[in-house]
């Protein structure tokens, strides 16, 4: 993946009243201390002075800002461009491919929905008015205007709006018209991964086979409720999982992977399982973490305690 240049922006503390780069403490402000990044410029003092502050004379106060650059490397996503399937004066919708996130998030920037669109089409300030899984592909629509987008955002709750999605899930899903009420509660928000559970929030959602073709079945799925993975999670519970979900459809699971809420483990003994399972194939972009978040730490059970919701 290509390095691209991210700019963090923060305020000179109010602990630190007034003073120096030096002042600044080392565990909460490596990046700050960097001897690199001062040499380089890379960090500005705004918004009164923009000279690199390793230059800059005076001694930071309230209000004042630092910007640091640095590179980072984002995941690699699908060269699939994004198709305009439709666009007047309020509204645009698009044809998001598989592995972009729609909007900035974890180690995403650049290679996102909003950002592409801003840069490739120059559809710049869209508000979302829902969003896709990272890798799920469908069709999205943006609001040009705010005015657009809270009126449409009270059709949404209004019911006036249903979204449905068409999924190839393993083996014979039932023929007859199913509803899945199983709360969903969230294991980890770094990783990404949920699980139906009584704690969870409550949701429901509607399948209806639309084929089968002896080894796998087309499902419509029409969600009553937008929680995270809500679709995935729902079918996994009922042993119709995915074909090609890389969180839901794993061995971690189990050797039910996950049917009827059947795990056998754990949360983090679920999360390091999924993980494990993805490094071993050389694919943790897929969790939207990498091998230098989990050398960060001192052992893969530092990291994923940190991560898990309790």
């Amino acid at each position: 993946a290509p390095q691209v240049p991210y700019g963090f922006l923060g305020p000179w503390e109010r602990e630190y009243p007034m003073g120096k780069l030096s002042d600044l403490h080392g565990d909460t402000h490596t990046y700050c201390l960097n001897p690199r990044s001062q040499e380089k410029g890379a960090l500005i003092l705004l918004p009164q002075y923009y000279v690199p502050v390793a230059n800059c004379p005076y001694p930071f106060q309230n209000n004042d800002f630092l910007r640091n650059t640095v590179h980072r490397h984002e995941p690699p996503v699908t060269a699939q461009p994004i198709r305009i399937l439709a666009e007047d004066e309020e509204v645009v919708v698009v044809d998001k491919p598989s592995s972009l996130p729609v909007h900035p998030c974890g180690r995403f920037r650049h290679n996102t929905v909003i950002f592409i669109l801003g840069k490739e089409h120059g559809l710049r300030e869209l508000h979302t008015l829902h969003r896709l899984d990272r890798m799920t592909s469908g069709v999205l629509m943006f609001a040009k205007t705010a005015a657009v987008s809270k009126r449409i955002d009270e059709q949404v709750r209004q019911r006036q709006v249903r979204k449905e999605y068409v999924c190839r899930v393993v083996g014979e899903f039932p023929e007859h018209e199913v509803v899945c009420e199983e709360p969903i509660l969230v294991v980890s928000y770094k990783v990404g991964v949920c699980r139906v559970d009584p704690k969870g929030k409550p949701c429901q959602t509607l399948f209806q086979r639309l084929s089968y073709n002896g080894s796998s079945s087309v499902v419509r799925c029409l969600p009553r409720t937008g929680r995270t993975h809500q679709i995935r999670v729902h079918l996994q519970f009922l042993g119709h999982p995915i074909v090609n979900d890389p969180i839901y459809n794993m061995e971690a699971w189990g050797p039910d992977r996950g049917k009827g809420g059947k795990i056998g483990k754990t949360d983090e003994e679920l999360l390091k399982a999924l993980v494990e399972e993805h490094r071993s194939k050389q694919s943790l972009e897929v969790l939207g973490i990498g091998e230098e978040d989990l050398n960060s730490v001192c052992k893969l059970e530092s990291f994923l305690n940190h991560w898990v919701k309790k």
